[in-house]
């Protein structure tokens, strides 16, 4: 907007219009590095499960650590199962024992007891071993 314009509008008599446009002028003058989605593209969020980015000692231990330890660790091994370690945890990956028994498939014991993994994890555990079970 020009000042010609605006003091034209004051002159008159319309100064609740004038300042009512040098208020959207303001507002709009920070918007200039907005850089939000582009008219008819959909806002995208990250998921919150990243099942791209999964390793064995960020992702994979803290998940038994916090849900399988207390019953297959080395100091307690209920019916001989032991998850504490890479070596053994890469056992039943490749088995495919892992991803049966944390997903609750048919035919596989349902682990953990107190109640299932979280759909999150679960995801974690199959994408892990997907991709190789890697000891990374």
């Amino acid at each position: 907007m020009s000042y010609g314009v605006f003091h034209s509008m004051l002159r008159k008599g319309a100064p609740i219009l004038a300042l009512m446009l040098i208020l959207v002028v303001i507002f709009f003058a920070g918007c200039e590095n907005f850089s939000g989605p582009a008219k008819g593209e959909k806002k995208t969020v990250a998921d919150p499960c990243d099942t791209v980015n999964v390793s064995y000692s960020k992702t994979i231990q803290p998940i038994l650590q916090g849900n399988c330890y207390s019953c297959h660790a080395n100091a307690f091994q209920t019916v001989g199962v032991n998850m504490e370690g890479y070596s053994n945890v890469k056992r039943y990956a490749d088995a495919t024992l892992l991803v049966g028994v944390t997903s609750q498939l048919p035919g596989y014991s349902q682990m953990p007891p107190p109640g299932p993994l979280s759909d999150c994890n679960k995801r974690l555990i199959r994408a892990w071993v997907n991709q190789g079970a890697k000891n990374n």
